[in-house]
Order: structure tokens, then C-alpha cells, then sequence
């Protein structure tokens, strides 16, 4: 049985591809109501799919803080 990945072996695997998805969605992270998804981790869950190369993760990305936002999934966290 293998071990999980921890977050830095994820981060090593991952690195290139993850500074390319960080520059795509740079502008969508700069916004202040997304400083919370600012995170290696949240990037990585969507790289964890082989099917998905840099762009098609930012593309799920920002389709999942829309959908946040859309549903205020955001206003039950802050409470």
C-alpha cells in the first residue's frame, strides 16, 4: 500500500505546472472575496486530475468560485 503525497512532494511534482495555473488565474485571486482560495492546496485538489493540464485547472477553478459565489457557499463559511 502507498502512502499519501504530503503537500511539499505534491508542490515538487506539481511545480511548474502549478506557478502556470497560479499566472492564469492571477487576476481572479487578486480579488479581495477570493483571498480565502489563495492557497497551493485548493490549486492542487484540481491538479490532481491527469486529464487536466494547466489551463483546463484554472478553467475549473474559476468555475468553482463562480459557483461559490453563485450559491453563497462563501456567506456560510463566514459564519
Amino acid at each position: 500500500m502507498h502512502r499519501p503525497l504530503t503537500v511539499d512532494e505534491l508542490k515538487t511534482k506539481h511545480g511548474g505546472a502549478l506557478e502556470q495555473v497560479r499566472e492564469l488565474l492571477k487576476d481572479d485571486l487578486a480579488k479581495e472575496e477570493n483571498a480565502i482560495y489563495d492557497d497551493d492546496i485548493w490549486i492542487l485538489r484540481f491538479m490532481m486530475n491527469p486529464k487536466y493540464g494547466p489551463e483546463k485547472c484554472a478553467e475549473r477553478y474559476k468555475k468553482m468560485i463562480r459557483l461559490r459565489e453563485e450559491n453563497k457557499l462563501n456567506a456560510i463559511r463566514d459564519k
